[in-house]
C-alpha cells in the first residue's frame, strides 16, 4: 500500500480531510500511521480540491511497528498508573506551589492535628516539588518510622540549613553514609553505660542550679539555661560555665537562633524549588547570609575543639580525636559533631524544665503529691540523690508526663523514605518527606484520656509512654543523659521549693497562658512568671550547706581513670 507525503508545507486530503504534512520519520509521522485509518489516507494518484497531485511513498513496515509499540507502551503505562494505590489524602493545593501558602504562619503542629482530625492518621501535602507525608497517629508513626526504619532514616535535602549554613556537617541533618558515621562516633559517649559516669558532673550543676533559684527565683529560665550550658561544655570540652552569661553561652543561642529560623518549612523558596540553587550568589541573598553563618558557626566549633584539647583532664573532645570512627574526618567535621551535640543539649534540656515549671504552675495537686512521696523517701535533712530514684515512681511519672504534655520537639523532625512504600492502601512515593506530629500524637484522647490535663497518674499502665525523643535510628541520641538531668533537678526543685502564682503588689495574681509557646521544630513557653519559695527554712540551711560542700573543681570530678 501506499500513502501520500507531499513534503513540509502541502497536505494531502482524503475528500475534505487533511492529512497533516510531516517529515518521512518524524513524530508526526507515526501519529498519522497510528491514528489514521488506511482507507482514509490519501492514496497514490489521488488528487486535492486543488489539483495537486501528492507524491507517493510506501508505508514502511518498520514504521507500523514503531507506532504499534508505542500505542502499546502508552497502554501499559496508563494501565499501571491506574493499579498503583492512591496518595494519601490531603488539603488541595494550588498548581506548581502546592500547599506553600496554605501553612499556618505560627503552630503549625495544631494546623496538622486538625487536617489529622478530617484526613485520617495519615494525609499528605505539597510543598514546592516535595511531598510531605503527615503521620497523624502513634499507630502510623510506629508503624512506618520504628518498624521500617531501614527506608524511613534518611533525611531531606535542606538546601539552606543543611547543605549551606551547616557546610552538610551538622549530625542532625546528615544522610547516607555520613550519618552512619557521625551516628557510632555519638554512641561512643552518649551510650547508656557512658551516660552513667556523669552523674557526678550534673549532680554539681545540679546543686548549683538549687542554690541559684535560692538567691534569684525569678530568673529561674535563665538558671535552668545555665545549668544545660554548662553541663555539656563540661563534657564536651572540659569547661564549666559559672554565670551562664559566658561568650560560648552567646554564642550557641544565636547559632541556635539562627538554625531553628533557617530550619522552618517553607521559610526558603530554594528549599521548596531546589533549582533555585543555580541562581547565582550575587543574586541570592541566602546565600551571602548563610556564607557568613558557616564562617562564625565553623570558627566557634574549630575554636572550642582546639581549646578543649589543650585542657587538662578528660572530655569528649579527646575522646573523640581519638576514636577509631574519626579517622578520615577533618577538624571541621569533629568539631561541628560536638558543636551539634552542644546546641542541642543546651536548649532542649532547658525547654523541658521550663515545661515542668508551668505545669506545676498550673497544676498545683501534682507538686504536692510529688512532694509527699519526697518528704517519705528522702526527709528534711538532705536533697534527693541518684540512690533515690527507684523509690520516687511519683517523681518519674512527673518527669513523663512533662515530656508528653508539652513535648520540646514539638512537631518533630523530618524523616525521608528512601524507597517506594505503601501503607494503610495509600502510595508513599520514594523521595518524600515524612513527618510525625508529635503534639497530635500526645494530645490523642484515645491514648491519653484528658490530654490537655497534666496527669501522672496516666502512667500507671506501664505499657503506655510518650514520643518526645522521637523515632527509630533518629531517635534523640542523648536521651539518657537527658532523662538523667531531669530526675536529678526536677526531684531537687520540688523537695526545695514551693511553686505559685506571682502575685502583684495590688494582690492580683498574674496570669499566665498555658497554651503560650513559640514557633519552631523546637518549641518553648514564652516568657511567664511564677513564685519559687523555699519549703521552710530547715531546706535552705541544707541547699547552702550542700552547695558549700561540694567539690567545684571539674578536673577532679573528670578525672581521666574515672572514664577509662
Amino acid at each position: 500500500m501506499e500513502a501520500c507525503y507531499s513534503g513540509l508545507t502541502e497536505a494531502c486530503y482524503f475528500g475534505s480531510r487533511p492529512v497533516p504534512p510531516c517529515r518521512p520519520w518524524g513524530f508526526c509521522s507515526l501519529v498519522n500511521f497510528a491514528f489514521y485509518p488506511f482507507d482514509k489516507m490519501c492514496i497514490a494518484g489521488a488528487e486535492d480540491p486543488g489539483g495537486r497531485t501528492p507524491r507517493p511513498i510506501t508505508i514502511r513496515p518498520l514504521a507500523l511497528f514503531t507506532s504499534f509499540l508505542a500505542v502499546m507502551i502508552a497502554a501499559y503505562l496508563f494501565k499501571q498508573k491506574r493499579r498503583q494505590p492512591p496518595l494519601p489524602p490531603g488539603p488541595r493545593g494550588v498548581p506548581i506551589f502546592g500547599n506553600l501558602f496554605q501553612i499556618a504562619p505560627k503552630y503549625q503542629w495544631r494546623q496538622q492535628q486538625e487536617w489529622s482530625q478530617k484526613y485520617g492518621p495519615i494525609f499528605k501535602l505539597q510543598l514546592g516539588v516535595h511531598m510531605v507525608i503527615v503521620l497523624g497517629t502513634y499507630q502510623a508513626a510506629r508503624d512506618l518510622l520504628d518498624k521500617r526504619w531501614k527506608i524511613y532514616s534518611d533525611r531531606p535535602g535542606f538546601v539552606v540549613s543543611a547543605k549551606y549554613i551547616s557546610g552538610g556537617f551538622r549530625t542532625l541533618l546528615m544522610r547516607g553514609e555520613m550519618w552512619n558515621a557521625h551516628r557510632r562516633l555519638q554512641a561512643t559517649v552518649l551510650s547508656p553505660r557512658m551516660s552513667q559516669k556523669y552523674k557526678p558532673v550534673q549532680d554539681l550543676e545540679s546543686k548549683h542550679l538549687i542554690h541559684a533559684l535560692l538567691k534569684k527565683p525569678d530568673d529561674f529560665a535563665r538558671q535552668f539555661h545555665r545549668y544545660s550550658a554548662s553541663l555539656v561544655h563540661s563534657l564536651g570540652y572540659g569547661k564549666r560555665l559559672v554565670t551562664g552569661r559566658e561568650e560560648e553561652v552567646q554564642t550557641v543561642d544565636t547559632i541556635m537562633r539562627n538554625f531553628t529560623e533557617a530550619g522552618r518549612v517553607g521559610k526558603w523558596w530554594v528549599d521548596m524549588f531546589p533549582i533555585l540553587e543555580l541562581i547565582p550568589k550575587y543574586f541570592a541573598e541566602w546565600k551571602r547570609i548563610s556564607a557568613k553563618i558557616f564562617e562564625y558557626e565553623s570558627n566557634f566549633h574549630i575554636k572550642n575543639l582546639n581549646e578543649a584539647l589543650e585542657r587538662k583532664g578528660w572530655n569528649w573532645a579527646k575522646l573523640y580525636k581519638n576514636s577509631s570512627f574519626s579517622q578520615g574526618m577533618s577538624d571541621l567535621e569533629v568539631g561541628y559533631d560536638l558543636g551539634t551535640l552542644n546546641e542541642a543539649a543546651s536548649d532542649t534540656t532547658t525547654i523541658a524544665l521550663e515545661v515542668f515549671m508551668l505545669a506545676m504552675l498550673k497544676f498545683p495537686h501534682v507538686a504536692r503529691r510529688a512532694q509527699e512521696e519526697l518528704d517519705r523517701v528522702v526527709g528534711e535533712s538532705r536533697s534527693p540523690t541518684w540512690q533515690d530514684k527507684d523509690s520516687l515512681p511519683y517523681i518519674e511519672k512527673v518527669i513523663q508526663e512533662t515530656l508528653r504534655w508539652r513535648p520540646v520537639a514539638i512537631n518533630a523532625f523530618y524523616h525521608a523514605v528512601t524507597e517506594d512504600d505503601e501503607y494503610l492502601g495509600y502510595r508513599i512515593p520514594k523521595g518524600s518527606w515524612v513527618v510525625a506530629n508529635s503534639w497530635g500524637i500526645h494530645m490523642d484522647p484515645e491514648l491519653y484520656p484528658n490530654p490537655s490535663d497534666f496527669n501522672p497518674d496516666r502512667y500507671d499502665d506501664e505499657k503506655l509512654g510518650h514520643v518526645a525523643f522521637g523515632f527509630g535510628l533518629r531517635a534523640c541520641t542523648g536521651k539518657h543523659i537527658a532523662k538523667n538531668s531531669l530526675y536529678i533537678n526536677i526531684s531537687r526543685i520540688l523537695w526545695a521549693f514551693d511553686i505559685g502564682p506571682k502575685m502583684r503588689a495590688d494582690g492580683t495574681e498574674v496570669l499566665v497562658d498555658e497554651m503560650a509557646f513559640t514557633t519552631g521544630f523546637l518549641s518553648r513557653p514564652l516568657p511567664f512568671e511564677c513564685s519559687i519559695r523555699p519549703r521552710d527554712q530547715g531546706r535552705v540551711g541544707v541547699i547552702e550547706t550542700e552547695w558549700a560542700e561540694a567539690d567545684k573543681s571539674l578536673l577532679s570530678i573528670m578525672a581521666e581513670e574515672k572514664f577509662i
